[in-house]
């Protein structure tokens, strides 16, 4: 479900910067944040409601807010700790220290957010020098970059998962390589400077993606996720104030950033990329990934480059496919095949460990 609501993104937004005055990037992470982050927040202020009612009927509800307060430190520096130990003390002391007094949520959202915002910001600058599909496959360099990641923080990653991470990457690279996924007449879609951008913000969101396997074991699912919203948000506000800023000391009128505001169309697409690729995907991967392992996850993400060309095909009209791209996407489904096996030492020792850490 997450790679289809992440694969309706790309196309979506090629649609909107298709209109008249679209936005520009920092109007899309603005408006994106800010609804996410409110709907989060409501879902989250739901889903606590019984627990705060109950909070008002006895005084032991005090004893369990200070136990849960301990439970939010704790992981805080066990994570820390297993980190020290799995990466040669990566992490300085102060680091651990410093985690050990503030709540763990809060490092969590705002690294979460950090990274998300970084990946998010990159990417949607990188799909106006580039199409949809393109775009959707070259993003899939995380089938590759999370793994390798993973295994600087201890965690050991099954023999088939890393061979469904080479199988999805050459998937990938075979349908990046494919000229006919574009318009040959579009100098930008061939453009260095499109493919470095997504690439980039794929490193991010394979950073993020397992930084979140960390975090999920320890942080339900819809407070993770309206955590991390809140801080990505709150990013996008901050530097929605700055562009805002620089066009006053210029004199241009504020509705620079988006001149076809007006345009009821651009609304609802940022709506739903703001609720489906945005807040619910961000719940569904919290809550997928306090059981699924970072590495594991990512193949099944590989399909989200297929999902992304099938809403190119019914928002755009279909771009071009050729033999290399029928090829490519089949490599990506087999890939999430190899990976969900389970079977063999590779896979018994996986499962053993994440049962281990839940």
């Amino acid at each position: 479900m997450v790679a289809l609501l992440w694969g309706s993104y790309n196309p979506m937004l090629k649609v909107l910067y298709a209109q008249d005055g679209p936005p520009g990037p920092v109007a899309v992470m603005l408006f994106r944040g800010v609804i996410q982050a409110s709907v989060l927040l409501a879902a989250y202020t739901w889903a606590t409601r019984d627990t705060r009612e109950g909070g008002s009927q006895g005084g032991s509800d005090t004893q369990q807010q200070q136990q849960q307060q301990q439970q939010q430190q704790h992981p805080a520096a066990e994570a820390t700790a297993e980190q020290q130990q799995a990466g040669g003390g990566l992490v300085p002391a102060w680091a651990a220290d410093l985690a050990s007094k503030v709540p763990f949520t809060a490092i969590a959202a705002s690294e979460l957010g950090l990274w998300l915002f970084m990946a998010t910001g990159i990417q949607t600058v990188g799909l106006q020098l580039t199409t949809a599909t393109r775009a959707g496959f070259l993003i899939q360099a995380t089938a590759l970059l999370t793994p390798l990641l993973a295994s600087f923080t201890g965690q050991k990653p099954s023999r088939n998962v890393w061979i469904g991470c080479m199988v999805a990457l050459a998937g990938c690279l075979c349908i990046a390589t494919d000229a006919s996924a574009a318009d040959p007449d579009d100098v930008a879609a061939f453009s260095l400077a499109g493919d470095a951008a997504i690439l980039s913000s794929a490193f991010f969101f394979s950073l993020a993606t397992v930084r979140l396997g960390t975090y999920a074991r320890a942080i339900p699912a819809v407070e993770l996720a309206a955590a991390k919203s809140l801080v990505l948000g709150g990013i996008a506000l901050g530097t929605f104030g700055v562009a805002a800023a620089a066009l006053a000391a210029e004199g241009a009128p504020l509705s620079d950033l988006w001149p076809g505001y007006d345009n009821p169309l651009a609304w609802g697409i940022m709506i739903w990329s703001a609720l489906g690729p945005g807040a619910l995907a961000a719940f569904l991967h919290a809550k997928g990934q306090s059981v699924v392992p970072p590495a594991d996850a990512q193949v099944i993400f590989s399909t989200t480059p297929l999902w992304s060309l099938a809403f190119a095909f019914l928002l755009l009209g279909g771009e071009p496919m050729s033999s290399y791209t029928v090829a490519g996407g089949a490599a990506v489904v087999v890939a999430g095949v190899i990976a969900s096996r389970k079977e063999g030492e590779g896979g018994k020792t996986s499962d053993n460990k994440s049962g281990k850490q839940a």
